[in-house]
């Protein structure tokens, strides 16, 4: 079992790796 603040910290890198992905997907710079 993995707890609740791993948990958010993963989920957080995640979800921020993802608006990364579509902030540059936006802007074309990848």
């Amino acid at each position: 079992m993995i707890t609740r603040t791993e948990f958010l910290i993963i989920y957080r890198s995640v979800y921020t790796s993802k608006m990364v992905n579509k902030i540059c997907r936006n802007y074309s710079i990848f």
